[in-house]
């Protein structure tokens, strides 16, 4: 894969991960439009860092068809499903896989947040600033990512994810901590 294409399913991979974790904070039905919205306010940024220099273009494609009120959301599943099956071990996608089944098997939702805002029983919460920051433009891990969670599920996640063994796992008194 050229890195171009890397660079691309790394913030296609990103936009929809910060899409979905902002869908699960909101906790409602969210339309299209809205999701359009949602994804315009984390690609537009993109457009400015010279990071993204090589996919500028590719930016700009996906935000007219937002501006367009088509679906964008579909449009980067649609990428992330051309390049991911080349790039499907990228631990974003680990990440994300790994969250999705902590869901299905437990009804434990995840959700972003900052390091100073409240949180509830029952919900696995990561760092947001960690998640944004912890990949390289490849999507593997580059340091570690916190997650808070509520005593009496901490042990049966903490065994979730280590049963799984996709990444290491560290378990401290109030939060467990993924390593590569």
């Amino acid at each position: 894969m050229l890195v171009k294409d890397e660079i691309l399913l790394d913030v296609v991979e990103n936009a929809l991960l910060h899409l979905y974790f902002t869908m699960s904070e909101l906790s409602q039905f969210i339309p299209r439009i809205k999701r359009n919205q949602i994804l315009v306010k984390f690609l537009k940024p993109k457009l400015k860092g010279s990071h993204y220099k090589s996919i500028k273009s590719e930016i700009k494609a996906l935000l007219i068809l937002a501006k367009n009120k088509r679906d964008l959301e579909a449009k980067l599943l649609e990428i992330r499903g051309f390049y991911g099956s080349e790039a499907s071990s990228s631990d974003v996608k680990k990440l994300f896989v790994l969250l999705e089944n902590i869901l299905d098997e437990y009804t434990v939702d995840s959700k972003f947040i900052e390091i100073s805002e409240p949180r509830e029983q029952g919900v696995l919460y990561l760092l947001q600033s960690q998640v944004v920051d912890g990949f390289d433009i490849y999507g593997s891990l580059k340091g570690s990512i916190e997650l808070f969670i509520d005593a009496s599920n901490l042990e049966l996640i903490y065994s979730f994810i280590k049963e799984a063994d996709v990444f290491n796992i560290v378990k401290e008194k109030d939060k467990l901590i993924l390593m590569k």
